[in-house]
């Protein structure tokens, strides 16, 4: 519809922007208005300068000034040159969103230590998990104890990091999973490994977390002590009719803060899968 032109009022809101963004672009000479009514001053607009003011729109988001912004539109910028850089720009929010989702636990699981303090070592919380893909590596162990998990879960994230690292991955959420291999058996899957967001990892297993309901609750410390809040979620199980999740035997482990070899002020939310 070239040629068609509305007012200001009606271009903003095709536009989504305000009547005083648009006043202010035309002042700085970024968006012209197609006519000015020489008599009251009111500014019309193009239907065909919505694909501008698109891309001033993207391009804003995108970060960039708004004489960056003007740069751009004079010079140019092809469709599938923007196209790339806000899904370039939305890869980066993402990955921001990750990271503070994963400092949000982190906080929430410190506030639930300090309001537990003067009541019992572990409190059970239960919360709905949404899915997440892992970038993990997994093995098989002849059973489900600390002591035997612990040093294979350990290699397991070694080796995950290094492919993390070499291929550039974020490495903000592990989490370790325990799986029984066959119903009474006691062999059990071990998969450890981090949330991605984006595309897989070379050399790494994606493996797709399906959303659960979980009952969780918090360690604070060494890892040998982990066993309390374990009991403590087994206690929950059967107080409040869950124990056929126990005997299903499907944990997580999720390191809210687990960094160097001090384990002192580590914090690990230990989770029975409840689904």
């Amino acid at each position: 519809m070239q040629g068609v032109t509305v007012s200001i009022g009606d271009f903003a809101r095709l536009g989504g922007v305000s009547v005083r963004m648009l006043r202010h672009y035309d002042h700085i000479g970024l968006l012209l208005p197609a006519n000015v009514d020489p008599q009251t001053g009111h500014r019309r607009y193009a239907l065909d300068q919505l694909v501008t003011l698109n891309r001033v729109v993207a391009l804003k988001t995108l970060g960039f000034t708004l004489e960056e912004v003007a740069d751009l539109i004079q010079g140019g910028v092809a469709p599938s040159e923007l196209r790339g850089m806000l899904r370039l720009r939305r890869a980066q929010l993402e990955r921001q969103v990750h990271h503070h989702r994963h400092t949000l636990e982190r906080v929430a699981a410190r506030l639930r230590l300090i309001e537990q303090e003067d009541v019992m070592p572990e409190t059970v919380h239960v919360k709905h998990i949404p899915a997440q893909p892992l970038a993990a590596l997994s093995m098989v162990a002849p059973d489900p104890s600390r002591h035997t998990v612990g040093p294979l879960v350990q290699e397991l994230f070694s080796r995950v990091a290094d492919h993390m690292d070499h291929a550039g991955g974020d490495r903000t959420t592990p989490i370790a999973r325990y799986a029984p291999v066959s119903t009474g058996g006691p062999e059990v899957r071990l998969t450890a490994g981090y949330v991605v967001v984006g595309d897989a990892v070379p050399e790494l297993e994606l493996e797709p977390l399906a959303a659960v309901e979980v009952a969780a609750a918090v360690h604070r410390g060494r890892m040998d002590g982990i066993a309390g809040a374990y009991q403590a979620l087994a206690n929950w199980a059967q107080v409040n009719g869950r124990q056929a999740c126990v005997e299903a035997g499907c944990w997580r482990e999720v390191y809210l803060e687990a960094n160097g070899e001090d384990q002192r002020e580590w914090l690990v939310e230990v989770q029975l899968e409840l689904g």
